[in-house]
């Protein structure tokens, strides 16, 4: 088999976007003034909207680049949203166009594009919309919106970042506050118009993360001493008027935002733990307060002051006067984290954070959802027969359940632990299945679910599992302390005795994934230090080690022949790209690498005759490759109650009409509904494209890879 591909392009291809919130959170987040609408932005780089009545949200564009901020103006009719490379870009929020992007001044001596000087920290819009302020590096720029000119620039702060920024409610100061670098932080009021510095307020070492005016414009609140403390200064006279405190020693005070009528001002700090605080301005007191995971992101409150908005992994709304009663705005939950293909190669089953198992007739582009559970589903495994499916819980009761994949029906379930089980594996006869535990594995019968033996002696939970084709040996992957630094050991069992042979130190960060190979003569192993290591299962013998990859690898799998072998590598947005990676064995040779989405992948699966590959993607996209041309066949999506998408890498789709109107195709840093490319519709080229058939010509879609076609 000759490989002619190396995917990760330079020009991105169309991308599928599932319905989800922002990957790796929200980093800032703002209302417009009649409440009905939030827009967030993320580390993944997009813009959302949310409608607060229903939760539902939609990506309005895709920055391409982390943004950190975002503002509404006065009116509601504008977005501002701090870009790459110190730009501010103006969307409208109905259609998602841009109207216009501000850019700084080029720096002097520099010929690159004006705009090429860093990344934009913080975004402020005046009260009348007329003005933008954006925090770049060290320096602030105000820009006219009308002309797009740059009408004032404050600073420079030497060697620090300007973390918030706050324009008083008739437009005319300005305020920063710096934290982070090596020079002077704090916090510094300037002239609007002019940039001219007014006041230095406090101490120049304070961290000052959190900046709000009141609405009559009287009072600065600010982050002050250690993070912690909010100091209230007179706006007047540039004196205290107050400090509040209250928030945990050693936590830092995140966003600040006060309530319509001024009496109330709201805080978010995070450190070792999450707070949310309402503070009485008039008695300097807290009134009430809220702490736990994930209510330490930006902040503001609805029209009314009575409802105070969170961002976090979604959006919170926090009603403190109604008993502190709290609701999320959760997107939904998508169905891919693990995956396996049926032994002829036609259906591929599926598996996620929904609890829904389903399976994919890759003939015809039709889903069938198997089976529902309560809480999600971390791993999942067909007996070599096909006639068993594992499904490993992911949350709540530690089981595994075993479903009849013809039927759905659940044959029995395995009790393994109190929570949680991440890992299982099948013997090569299917008459054993190893699952992960606390601290232990543990080999059951598969057709009684008695429970055969455990496996001891690991210092931290079981990443990973997996058993040898013949049944005789169990391998497992665990995190080891070493002194400052943590280590990855693969432990090798007898399963006949449960006896451990040896203790192989494998990677210098966790051990995450392991495979063997279908002769049983190799063991594949992965880890979080983006290394995948072959070892000698009969001696612990390194064999090799795969080169030419990065990220935390979390799944492998072996071609059927044991020629070659695929890992899904994963990562922190931004730090990508991440993808499939591919070697030929027994050399260690790489064949290339299948792009991946921005966080990497969860599992990764090889079809029983080698001819493709299965990734489901952290993004929540399952995606199916050809593993002879590396070319995408098609890209799945599916979400509870039962809405589903297929779609070909030339824009061409099938599915569920709440699903064509939800998923969106991400084109340069454009975000459009599937909904909205009726025109290609085509369930015939979809089914062509699972069974791995060339597709019929389309100038339709020709024109959509061009980026000609739009809604």
């Amino acid at each position: 088999m000759v490989w002619t591909f190396v995917v990760l392009l330079a020009g991105a291809p169309p991308e599928l976007v599932p319905p989800s919130s922002h990957l790796g959170g929200i980093t800032s987040l703002a209302l417009a003034p009649d409440g009905k609408l939030a827009a967030t932005t993320g580390r993944d780089g997009d813009l959302r909207l949310w409608d607060l009545a229903n939760g539902a949200n939609r990506p309005v564009r895709a920055q391409a680049a982390e943004s950190t901020t975002v503002a509404f103006d006065p009116g509601g009719r504008l977005v501002a949203c701090g870009g790459p490379n110190g730009t501010v870009r103006v969307w409208d929020p109905e259609t998602g166009s841009l109207l216009r992007t501000l850019e700084p001044p080029r720096p002097e001596g520099r010929t690159g594009p004006p705009g090429d000087i860093g990344a934009t920290h913080a975004v402020a819009v005046s009260a009348d919309g007329q003005r933008v302020a954006a925090a770049v590096g060290g320096q602030v720029f105000v820009w006219d919106r009308g002309s797009g000119q740059v009408v004032a620039t404050c600073g420079p702060h030497p060697q620090v970042r300007i973390q918030a920024l706050a324009f008083s409610p008739d437009g005319k100061r300005l305020a920063s506050g710096c934290g982070v670098g090596a020079g002077p932080s704090g916090l510094r009021m300037w002239d609007a118009a002019t940039g001219r510095l007014v006041r230095q307020l406090g101490d120049e070492r304070d961290y000052v993360d959190g900046l709000a005016f009141s609405p009559d414009g009287a009072t600065l609140a600010a982050s002050g001493p250690l993070g912690t403390v909010i100091v209230l200064w007179d706006t007047a006279t540039w004196s205290e008027r107050g400090r509040l405190e209250g928030h945990t020693r050693n936590q830092t005070v995140r966003s600040l935002a006060y309530s319509p009528d001024g009496a109330r001002l709201a805080s978010t700090a995070g450190g070792s733990r999450d707070e949310l605080f309402l503070w009485d301005v008039a008695t300097l007191k807290p009134v009430a307060r809220l702490v736990e995971p994930g209510v330490a992101g930006p902040l503001a409150f609805l029209p009314g002051g009575l409802t105070v908005a969170v961002g976090s992994g979604s959006i919170l709304l926090w009603q403190p006067a109604d008993g502190g009663a709290v609701r999320r705005l959760d997107p939904p939950k998508l169905g891919s984290a693990a995956l396996a293909f049926s032994p002829d190669g036609t259906a591929l089953i599926t598996a996620g954070d929904d609890g829904a198992v389903r399976a994919w007739d890759l003939r015809a582009a039709v889903v069938r959802v198997l089976a529902r559970f309560p809480e999600r589903v971390a791993d999942l495994r067909l007996s070599p027969d096909g006639r068993v499916l594992a499904c490993a819980s992911g949350g709540g009761p530690g089981v595994v359940r075993l479903v009849e994949p013809a039927t759905g029906q659940v044959l029995r379930t395995i009790a393994v632990q109190e929570r949680g089980v991440g890992s299982v594996a099948f013997s090569g006869d299917g008459t054993r299945l190893l699952a992960s535990g606390d601290l232990v594995a543990r080999l059951f019968d598969t057709a009684a679910g008695a429970k055969l033996l455990e496996l001891p002696g690991h210092p931290s939970t079981v990443m990973a599992v997996a058993l040898s084709p013949d049944g005789r040996l169990a391998a497992t992957a665990s995190l080891r302390r070493d002194g400052m630094f943590y280590r990855g050991d693969v432990r090798l069992y007898e399963t006949e005795t449960g006896a451990l042979l040896r203790t192989i130190d494998a990677h210098t960060d966790r051990a995450a994934a392991l495979s063997f190979a279908p002769d049983g003569m190799l063991l594949a192993s992965g880890g979080g230090d983006g290394q995948v290591k072959l070892w000698g299962p009969a001696d612990g013998a390194l064999r090799g080690e795969l080169t030419g990859a990065h990220g935390s690898f979390l799944s492998l799998a072996f071609a059927p022949d044991g020629a070659w072998l695929a890992a899904a590598s994963a990562g922190s947005p931004g730090q990508g790209p991440f993808g499939v990676h591919l070697w030929d064995l027994p050399g260690g040779k790489p064949r290339g690498v299948l792009p991946g989405p921005p966080a990497g992948s969860r599992a990764v699966a090889v079809s029983p005759d080698g001819k493709a590959i299965a990734a489901a993607g952290r993004d929540g996209v399952t995606r199916l490759w050809d593993a002879v041309t590396g070319d995408l066949r098609a890209s799945l999506v599916a979400y509870e109650p039962g809405e589903w998408l297929v779609a070909t890498a030339d824009g061409r789709w099938h599915g569920s009409e709440p699903a064509a109107k939800a998923v969106t195709w991400r084109i340069g840093d454009s975000l459009y509904p599937c909904a909205g490319y009726a025109q290609l519709h085509d369930p015939d080229a979809v089914a062509k494209a699972l069974r791995g058939e060339p597709l019929p010509a389309s100038e339709l879609a020709q024109r959509f890879l061009a980026g000609e076609l739009r809604p």
